[in-house]
């Protein structure tokens, strides 16, 4: 029998509303509480749960050319409702929390995404070559949804008068790509859409944030970025470092995977730390190998 959408859309709601982490967020939604990393976290689930559908169903063998421009669009469709909705959510929850009166913006079907992917897949229907970038991309193209919503809602704001940032956030063990593009951003210089920070390779699973200029946000997420990297758009700044500084980086950075959370601070490396972060690892790198001599 052949495959049909009602096949997918049944599945994929099942599987979804099931899904503990899905339902987790979905109750923070409903409670008016649900934040762009967990918008994240709830495009990503979802992305991941569509492409485990199709590699267990595998389109591409089982219909045709025609029931595949039906089948895929209305399944990204599908996926980009639902994460559009809690995307929505986490902007009405950061504006609410930050005094704005403006109206969460949902950000429109990527309908050039979405039959791009159809043209790949009709021109490799046994999947030769395109296997894994099949699955990955209908996993970006779910993130892609939140990405979409923070730039539709930045610029909305912008224009409203409101300072916007984006903060990009790069994975645990990202490539030197995306730790290069890691930092937070005024939106009215990245606000083109083919500006790198916007973009994402294979896999990618970095997180794309957005705060408003007075937010309480804006001061976590730029921690949590911090750094000594800089460019002409990043918000960060440099400083000129001593020899001893210097010094404390290195033998931090030497032993960052075995260093405990706590010395971490939600960074990802050690020249993120600010400079009494650094003495407090240093320390305690000092005292460890004390105690084991």
């Amino acid at each position: 029998m052949a495959l049909t959408w009602n096949d997918i859309k049944e599945q994929f709601i099942t599987t979804a509303a099931n899904d503990p982490k899905m339902a987790g967020i979905i109750e923070k939604m409903n409670a008016g509480s649900v934040t762009w990393d967990e918008a994240n976290e709830y495009g990503i689930r979802a992305g991941q749960i569509l492409s485990d559908i199709f590699k267990q169903k595998r389109p591409g063998l089982n219909i045709s050319e025609w029931d595949i421009e039906d089948l895929i669009p209305k399944s990204l469709g599908m996926d980009h409702r639902m994460v559009s909705e809690v995307a929505q959510a986490a902007q009405t929850t950061m504006n609410a929390a930050d005094g704005i009166g403006i109206k969460a913006q949902a950000s429109k079907f990527d309908s050039d995404s979405a039959y791009g992917i159809v043209e790949e897949l009709k021109a490799n229907p046994d999947y030769t070559n395109i296997e894994n970038t099949f699955y990955a991309q209908i996993i970006n193209f779910s993130l892609s949804v939140v990405d979409e919503t923070i730039q539709a809602n930045a610029e909305f704001q912008s224009k409203s008068g409101i300072k916007c940032y984006v903060v990009r956030k790069p994975e645990w063990g990202a490539c030197k790509w995306c730790q290069a593009l890691a930092g937070s951003y005024d939106y009215e210089d990245v606000k083109d859409t083919g500006n790198d920070v916007w973009r994402r390779h294979e896999n990618c699973r970095c997180t794309i944030n957005y705060v408003h200029e007075g937010s309480s946000d804006l001061v976590n997420n730029y921690k949590k970025i911090g750094g000594t990297k800089t460019t002409s758009k990043r918000l960060t700044t440099t400083s000129t470092k001593t020899s001893g500084y210097n010094n404390m980086l290195s033998a931090v950075q030497n032993v960052w995977d075995e260093l405990p959370d706590d010395f971490k601070n939600g960074t990802w490396s050690a020249d993120e730390l600010s400079e009494g972060e650094l003495k407090a690892a240093y320390s305690y790198i000092q005292k460890t190998k004390a105690m084991r001599k």
